[in-house]
């Protein structure tokens, strides 16, 4: 993974990312665009495939050896989050390194959150069926990073080929979505 400290992309690499970002966005029925946002510590990617749906944006951030996806609610500021949670790796951004081991055990992934989340409200989440479902269906193998709560998700992974990305994106654009439905459409946690 090279990351935004190290050197700008070589012309051959953003040749291979643009190759792969072309065939994912004809694989998502979107389209490729030139992406120059640098962010330290994550890949460098050099093109950003939209992917949005409902009230959300998603985009894909690609590289020629990595993809990142993320999501959020375009109000999300109406919302409160009762949960976040950090699969397979803690993430120290986020705060999100206190491991529960017995969630883990359920889903069949690490589940990191941050020390005042409780399991009770993560797992209310995550274990819906349609959720634990989509997890399941998950290939975490690749995944550096997946990063979830009720209106937004940010994954970093390796990419093993377009056909792989456009599969694991769609995942997880179902993820937040399921989420998002399960925590706001069935309580009022909207706050506007």
């Amino acid at each position: 993974m090279r990351t935004a400290s190290d050197k700008s992309p070589s012309p051959e690499e953003r040749a291979v990312a643009r190759q792969h970002a072309v065939e994912i966005a004809r694989l998502l029925g979107s389209k490729a665009v030139s992406y120059r946002r640098v962010t330290l510590g994550e890949p460098r990617c050099s093109y950003r495939v939209p992917f949005h749906a409902d009230d959300f944006w998603f985009k894909v951030l690609v590289s020629d050896t990595d993809f990142m996806f993320t999501g959020e609610h375009r109000r999300r500021e109406a919302f409160t989050v009762p949960f976040c949670a950090a699969l397979k790796h803690p993430w120290r951004n986020m705060v999100a390194t206190t491991l529960l081991p017995d969630l883990s055990d359920e889903l069949g992934v690490y589940v990191y959150v941050p020390k005042d989340v409780t399991e009770a409200a993560v797992s209310a989440r995550l274990l819906f069926p349609t959720v634990q479902t989509l997890v399941s269906q998950l290939d975490f193998a690749p995944v550096r990073l997946l990063f979830i709560n009720s209106i937004q998700i940010h994954a970093t992974s390796e990419l093993v080929s377009p056909e792989h990305c456009a599969g694991q994106v769609r995942l997880l654009r179902e993820l937040l979505l399921r989420v998002y439905h399960e925590t706001h459409d069935s309580k009022d946690d909207q706050t506007a």
